[in-house]
């Protein structure tokens, strides 16, 4: 599985999205749609339950 970048959109089988701001230190940095706070997470947790929702040009 590839590693997330910044500005990425994801989504959790719960159908809840996030952006990804930042991939550091194997931990990326996501904030969830609604909220102002930043939530962190192990790459390899974040790509087993979370979904790169595909950019639409």
């Amino acid at each position: 599985m590839r590693e997330p970048m910044p500005n990425e959109r994801y989504q959790d089988k719960q159908g809840d999205v996030v952006t990804v701001r930042s991939v550091s230190f194997r931990r990326v940095t996501f904030v969830r749609e609604g909220y102002t706070s930043p939530a962190f997470m192990l790459v390899h947790h974040f790509t087993e339950q979370y979904t790169l929702i595909p950019e639409v040009k």
